[in-house]
């Protein structure tokens, strides 16, 4: 078996390859870099599209909060404390146990 030289045309096509390969190459790293920066760290694009809570509405939900935590405080006051309890404060049923 004879090995045949290459010829010119050959080498000019494989050079033209090799030149193409790597500018694709490039472009499909940065679309994909850009796909998954958009999908999977949404809020680097969508920082400039927050609108700012409302005032009144994050002042009630405040108050609500302070209004359960209180009444959870009180219900504590009125159990009975067990010093080696699993459960800090006990357990009265299985819906608190939930």
């Amino acid at each position: 078996m004879v090995r045949r030289r290459r010829s010119r045309r050959h080498r000019r096509n494989r050079f033209l390859r090799r030149g193409l390969i790597v500018p694709f190459c490039a472009a499909l790293t940065g679309f994909s870099a850009v796909v998954i920066l958009k999908y999977l760290t949404p809020s680097l694009f969508n920082a400039a599209h927050v609108v700012e809570p409302d005032r009144q509405s994050t002042e009630a939900s405040r108050e609500r909060a302070l209004a359960v935590q209180e009444e959870a405080l009180r219900q504590l006051e009125n159990r009975r404390f067990y010093r080696y309890s699993v459960i800090p404060g006990g357990v009265r049923d299985v819906h608190e146990l939930k």
